[in-house]
């Protein structure tokens, strides 16, 4: 049986007015593969905003786990640095 988790991952950005803002992003994570998911905005006729688009977008962020950081990989300090031979 597959496992399936939603997780976040809240970053910072600037924006093109040089504003510093806050975004999120969402993944899947499926047994040992990660998805990104995207919350879609919906414009409506004639330009009409999405209403609901907070309402999806609170839901994933209220549901989600944060995303563990990478493992990064131990440095080995008894293993030589490979070379090339020609």
């Amino acid at each position: 049986m597959a496992q399936v988790q939603l997780f976040k991952k809240v970053g910072k950005y600037t924006d093109k007015d040089g504003k510093e803002k806050t975004s999120t992003r969402f993944y899947v994570k499926c047994n040992d593969t990660l998805v990104p998911v995207e919350v879609p905005y919906f414009e409506g006729k004639d330009g009409e905003r999405d209403y609901q688009y907070s309402n999806r977008k609170a839901v994933l962020t209220a549901f989600a786990d944060n995303l563990p950081d990478k493992d990064k990989p131990e440095d080995k300090p008894n293993s030589a640095p490979e070379t090339t031979s020609n």
